[in-house]
């Protein structure tokens, strides 16, 4: 047999092989639940174990996020977390996480075309939560953190800093990030996006100035104060309108306010 026979033949051989290895999705089509009963009924099976197992509360700033691999036939594989740190820092949670897993039948395969296949998806696990939750969990209570004069009025204040700090007028986007602890103070601030380092670190400064005022309530879960954080998305649209004021400013005809 010539060696290029061979070659084919591997070549061959390797694609059969590749075909009937099930391809795995990242996550679940759009629309799509991943446990019967929804997120209520997950989290109900996960207080049911915690409770049969005993298991003990970690620290309330642990939190692990498990990510599972579910097959065609409801069973599932726990798919280890790669970040090292992350586990270290959530050792508690992590443990907790495994030790429920057993306990959990009720996973939902994925479907694409009406057929059964293998996903990822992940769930949070908060053992502080999970501790202090009512047995039947449709009944806990939770109350978002609430700003002194109403979160809208936080929006636009934060807003009014970013307008007040902005010297260009063009297209700019950044994501706003903080936690609200158990006593209403802010922290872990932090803005990601196209705007200038100046004007992130002068809005950083100007929201801790603010933070000092302690115009926050913090979360409850159950009437117990937790953290809580926010993601919130500042933009600023080139305006036309000011565009052209600017220029009107810039020209040498430009006299007291008005253009000839």
């Amino acid at each position: 047999m010539s060696k290029f026979s061979i070659f084919l033949m591997m070549l061959i051989f390797c694609d059969v092989a590749a075909q009937d290895k099930p391809v795995i999705y990242e996550a679940y089509p759009a629309g799509q639940d991943n446990y019967v009963g929804k997120k209520i009924g997950l989290y109900q099976d996960i207080k049911n174990a915690a409770t049969k197992l005993q298991l003990q509360p970690c620290d309330r700033k642990e939190i692990y996020t498990a990510t599972v691999l579910v097959e065609p036939t409801g069973k599932i594989k726990f798919v280890k977390d790669v970040d090292s740190v992350y586990i270290r820092n959530n050792k508690c949670a992590y443990d907790f996480s495994k030790k429920l897993l057993p306990y959990l039948n009720g996973w939902i395969p994925a479907k694409v075309n009406n057929q059964p296949v293998p996903a990822l998806t992940t769930f949070e696990v908060h053992p502080f939560i999970i501790h202090h939750s009512k047995e039947d969990v449709s009944q806990n209570l939770y109350k978002e953190p609430q700003f002194s004069k109403g979160i809208n009025e936080f929006r636009m204040l934060m807003g009014d800093t970013f307008m007040r700090l902005i010297k260009n007028n063009k297209d700019a986007r950044m994501v706003m990030t903080f936690v609200v602890n158990e006593d209403g103070t802010m922290e872990d601030i932090a803005f990601n996006g196209s705007f200038d380092e100046k004007v992130l670190a002068a809005a950083k400064y100007e929201t801790e100035k603010l933070n000092r005022k302690k115009m926050w309530k913090p979360a409850t879960f159950n009437g117990i104060p937790i953290r809580h954080r926010f993601n919130m998305p500042i933009r600023q649209e080139f305006s036309f309108e000011l565009e052209r004021s600017n220029l009107e400013e810039q020209s040498p005809h430009y006299k007291q306010g008005k253009s000839f």
